[in-house]
């Protein structure tokens, strides 16, 4: 089993987003559980970026561990940009929104409450598709180069169903036409980019 499908269990999550106005508690056990599924890919350093992309190509990056992923270069986007195929969260997100009576308005709450709280309007689909950013950024943060350099990540955008929401601040920062993230969109659930920056007191 891949650590997503380990950590992933449809109970686990169910009763997570039964905690209806309990918006603390949500976010606090999605980093608990995005903290372990990080853990359990590990951290790992490398000589180079050379070498980070070069796994990649080869199929042995960590990132494969929580995505399924189509590399950049492949889509015209770039070497440091990764088109997710199917969100891991998806399917479940879906079960429970037809299954469960009020389970859309929990879940509505809960993407409220975190954009209320941060202040800033996030481009996210739902509850779940916030969790897999957050999961995906604890595991890119555990990447360093040398000690010295950790991995960023960078949402650009994300498609499911008829919705499809742009990072557009982001996408104009790196410099990649939108129309060019939405035909990619199109076949994926999922844009995102990696950049470097310097770690906080390096090794």
């Amino acid at each position: 089993m891949s650590v997503m499908g380990s950590y992933l269990n449809k109970e686990r999550i169910r009763k997570l987003l039964e905690k209806e106005g309990k918006f603390s508690e949500i976010m606090t056990e999605i980093m608990k559980i995005g903290k372990e599924i990080a853990e359990k890919v590990g951290h790992k350093d490398y000589e180079s970026p050379e070498q980070f992309f070069q796994e990649l190509h080869e199929g042995k990056s960590p990132l494969y561990q929580i995505d399924e992923i189509t590399l950049g270069d492949q889509e015209g986007l770039g070497t440091n940009i990764f088109a997710v195929k199917k969100c891991p969260m998806g399917d479940l997100m879906a079960e429970m929104l037809a299954s469960k009576e009020g389970i859309d308005n929990t879940v509505r709450s809960v993407m409220d409450g975190f954009q209320v709280g941060n202040g800033i309007e996030h481009s996210f689909i739902d509850i779940g598709c916030y969790f897999m950013q957050q999961i995906r950024q604890m595991v890119i943060s555990s990447l360093t180069v040398k000690g010295e350099y950790v991995f960023n990540y960078i949402h650009l955008g994300c498609h499911r169903g008829d919705k499809m929401v742009l990072n557009e601040t982001e996408i104009e920062a790196i410099g990649i036409d939108k129309e060019k993230i939405k035909e990619v969109l199109e076949n994926h659930e999922c844009v995102y980019a990696i950049s470097f920056k310097e770690a906080e007191g390096g090794n």
